[in-house]
């Protein structure tokens, strides 16, 4: 049960591509992008997934940072 109620309260968590199209960017940015380390992502298994805090952060940054 307590697994469940932390995935309730947990951010919802984007894809690479959701997360590129959102700042009309390519995935292939983004790759590069988390591969520096300029965005933090969460990793299920073998998939990438990004927190939309972080869509947030560039939203209000900007792309520069």
């Amino acid at each position: 049960m307590k697994i469940l109620e932390a995935s309730r309260n947990a951010p919802p968590l984007l894809s690479v591509p959701e997360f590129a199209r959102a700042l009309h960017l390519t995935d292939r940015t983004i790759y590069s992008w988390i591969k520096a380390g300029r965005i933090q992502i969460v990793r299920l298994a073998r998939n990438v997934r990004i927190p939309a805090g972080e869509l947030a952060k560039f939203q209000t940054e900007g792309c520069t940072r």
